[in-house]
Order: structure tokens, then C-alpha cells, then sequence
């Protein structure tokens, strides 16, 4: 891993933040398909049900109230699973192009990635029932690891300020 724009085949902190995501909208769908097979595991609290509980926290608020819409209209955990991990399909998709673009769609797409988790940061720290639902620990653990990719989104746009700096200076 190195924190930049564009680094020759290595994974920069936007794209590994980027997989982040995609690796907490994995790990409900992983409960939920466990729990189809073992409904033991719904009556009380296991390793599944807690990466459950910290994926669904770790998720962006604004996803996490559209996937508790669905549901509703729904009804349905598979549809539920399936949303979550097709959103984050999509989003890795979307990003990749984004972050490993040109110079200047690489920079401003990690200015907009930071806006945007900095803004569900500040929705995490509001006293909304939505921000407890699962537990202080999940939400606490959850809201560690948005902030762990927003540094990394940061880091890589002042790796890119020193090499633009450097290259000016040669």
C-alpha cells in the first residue's frame, strides 16, 4: 500500500477505504445467510451477529436508512443482503475508474470521498435513535473505522501535495 494518486500496481488509502466498505456490506449478508441455515443463531449473541452488528454500523448512515426503507416495504432479509452487497458492487466498480483516473478526476474524487464520509462522521455524532440502534460498541467500532478511512483519503491527497511539491522544485 502507498498513500498517493496513482501509484504504480499499489493500493492507495481512497481505494482501500473504497474496499472497506465493500467488505462491511459483505459481512450482514454473511449472518444472514448463516442464520438461514442455524436459526439457533438468532436467539443469542455469537461472532456472526456481532460482525453483523459492525458491519451494518460501519456502512454509510445514509445506506444504512435506505436499506432500513427497503425492509420495510420488503419485508425481506435476502432483499435486504442482496442490495446492500449489489450497492457495493457498484460502488467498487464506479470507484475504481474514479481514484485510478487521470491526475485531476483522481484528486477530486478523493476530495469528494472525504466530504462525504466527513459528513457521515458528523450524522455518526449526532443524538439520533439511528445512530444507537445497534449497540454503542458496533456504532463506536463503526464510526473508528469511517474515520480510519478518511484519514486515509486525507493521506493520500497530502502524498500527492508533496510529490506535486517536489516535481515543482525540480
Amino acid at each position: 500500500m502507498k498513500f498517493g494518486i496513482n501509484p504504480i500496481r499499489k493500493l492507495t488509502g481512497a481505494e482501500l477505504s473504497v474496499r472497506i466498505l465493500q467488505i462491511a456490506a459483505i459481512l450482514p449478508a454473511v449472518y444472514m445467510f448463516m442464520v438461514s441455515g442455524y436459526h439457533s443463531l438468532v436467539t443469542r449473541q455469537n461472532l456472526f451477529s456481532v460482525l453483523f452488528n459492525v458491519g451494518i454500523c460501519t456502512l454509510p448512515k445514509l445506506e444504512t436508512l435506505g436499506l432500513s426503507a427497503l425492509y420495510r416495504l420488503a419485508l425481506s432479509e435476502v432483499a435486504l443482503c442482496f442490495t446492500a452487497l449489489g450497492f457495493a458492487l457498484v460502488f467498487g466498480l464506479v470507484a475504481k475508474p474514479l481514484l485510478r483516473g487521470d491526475h485531476k478526476r483522481a484528486v477530486i474524487s478523493r476530495i469528494v470521498f472525504a466530504v462525504l464520509v466527513f459528513a457521515d462522521l458528523i450524522i455518526r455524532l449526532l443524538p439520533l435513535k439511528m445512530n444507537t440502534v445497534f449497540g454503542i460498541v458496533p456504532e463506536v467500532i463503526g464510526f473508528m473505522i469511517r474515520l480510519g478511512c478518511l484519514v486515509m483519503i486525507i493521506l493520500d491527497l497530502v502524498a500527492d501535495k508533496r510529490e506535486q511539491k517536489k516535481e515543482a522544485e525540480a
